[in-house]
């Protein structure tokens, strides 16, 4: 009889959550703030330039959804029924409750939307992985490649081309499980390489934690690019969906 071993409890998940909860108050906190301050002040626009800096939330827990789904089902056999039905009753029940089943574009109701997409799709992640066990860094690499282009086509292509007749999920790519899926599939490849990710975390925590303060104040001056060399509207300018490298390069 095979033994069953139990799976090792993350407690830097828990920290995430915490931290990406509190990135999520302060992100729409400020944007409250900023619709009550005098347009051009310094105050206004101190909060503009830092607030892309917030947006790191949305893909964190997108690519937490990712690492702690691999993390419950991957080396579990294969009954997909089972895992759609606890998965669509936990989440679904709650999304049927609002009155934005179709859409659910209120209440900020498109994470549960795109995380049921997310659920339906989550057999062929797996077995992606599990197709291509010498191949994973490969498969992150071709990921990243067209996470970088579908962002750079969001933000550069998108806007001019007319959607009217596009299917919802298409036109409206917020809600579209397809737009995030370099943090889902990151996500799982952590889940699968923990121990070696962890120990390069380990090895190079403050070559990252430059790196990220770099990142984060670099948003600042990527605000600065979309208004006044892009000449971006608001929107365009604070979307999340913003393609740093090819910005800074123009």
């Amino acid at each position: 009889m095979a033994t069953k071993t139990k799976r090792p409890y993350l407690y830097e998940v828990d920290l995430m959550r915490v931290i990406f909860i509190f990135g999520v108050l302060l992100n729409h906190t400020t944007t409250v703030y900023m619709a009550h301050i005098v347009n051009t002040s310094n105050s206004q626009t101190f909060l503009e330039a830092t607030h892309l800096i917030l947006h790191f939330t949305r893909m964190g827990f997108m690519f937490m959804s990712g690492l702690v789904l691999t993390l419950n089902y991957y080396n579990r056999e294969p009954h997909w029924v089972t895992f759609w039905k606890k998965r669509f009753s936990s989440s679904g029940i709650p999304y049927l409750a609002w009155d934005a089943i179709i859409h659910g574009d209120q209440f900020y109701m498109y994470y549960i939307l795109v995380t049921l997409q997310l659920y339906v799709l989550f057999p062929l992640l797996v077995m992606l992985f599990k197709k291509m066990p010498n191949s994973h860094a490969g498969i992150m690499v071709v990921s990243f490649i067209i996470q970088i282009f579908l962002m750079i086509g969001i933000k550069y292509w998108l806007p001019h081309v007319d959607t009217s007749h596009w299917w919802f999920l298409f036109k409206n790519y917020g809600e579209n499980v397809l737009v995030y899926q370099f943090y889902f599939l990151f996500g799982a490849f952590v889940s699968i390489h923990y121990k070696e990710v962890d120990k390069f975390i380990g090895d190079h925590a403050k070559a990252i934690g430059f790196f990220t303060a770099v990142l984060a104040l670099g948003t600042v001056a990527l605000y600065w690019c979309n208004i006044h060399i892009l000449k971006l509207s608001m929107a365009a300018t604070m979307s999340v969906h913003q393609p740093t490298c090819w910005c800074m390069t123009r």
